[in-house]
């Protein structure tokens, strides 16, 4: 794809062809202001293998539907290359797609509970669930008299699942009159690929 001998590539894998483009065109790939390094490869999952170039995998918001061709990338990487896989905010597990039951167990078992969460924030409608690996996952409850507007209400070395997480609400509820608070609303699109556009170009020099 254009790289010389003994140049190494990270190649991003988006849904589908058209978010790639789209990231592509926000990023301002191909001109002066790029976002990101040239070594930056674009890819559709449903469409593109992994390449013997490529040095890193960035997955771009898998979902459930692209189950099947991601783990097609991921047996390529595997059985040839060896690098490191990235997941990118990936909802893998869908009620309509996958279900809760052998299938949804299956996919849980042999891949999402082999990745390790080094980032992760989850907001909801009282509050918030955060990490930083290599510390504990941390859940907290919207309070305006707390430092920056949040408490901390929880934290385990494993990730709460929704009805864990209604659970919690619920004893919170209990002993806080107040109830929980709104939720704040989420960022922009271009605000999203602005900020992983700034990853994707600290990570290739590392």
């Amino acid at each position: 794809e254009g790289e010389r001998p003994g140049e190494g590539t990270v190649r991003l894998y988006f849904p589908d062809a058209g978010s790639a483009a789209l990231a592509q065109r926000d990023w301002k790939v191909g001109t002066p202001e790029s976002l990101v390094p040239p070594s930056t490869r674009f890819a559709s999952l449903s469409r593109d293998r992994p390449a013997a170039s490529d040095r890193a995998l960035i997955m771009v918001c898998p979902k459930a539907s692209e189950v099947d061709s991601l783990k097609v990338v991921l047996r390529d990487v595997e059985e040839n290359l060896n690098i490191p896989v990235i997941f990118i905010n990936p909802e893998l597990v869908n009620m309509g797609v996958t279900g809760f039951g052998a299938a949804g167990r299956m996919l849980r078992e042999q891949l999402i509970d082999t990745l390790v969460n080094t980032y992760y924030l989850r907001t909801l409608e009282w509050g918030a669930v955060t990490r930083a690996y290599p510390r504990a996952f941390t859940v907290h409850q919207m309070d305006a008299a707390a430092e920056g507007g949040y408490r901390i209400v929880k934290t385990t070395e494993r990730l709460l699942n929704s009805e864990q997480l209604d659970e919690l609400y619920d004893e919170l509820a209990k002993g806080d009159s107040g109830g929980a608070a709104e939720s704040r609303g989420g960022g922009s699109g271009s605000g999203f690929f602005k900020s992983l556009g700034a990853f994707i170009d600290g990570f290739s020099k590392i």
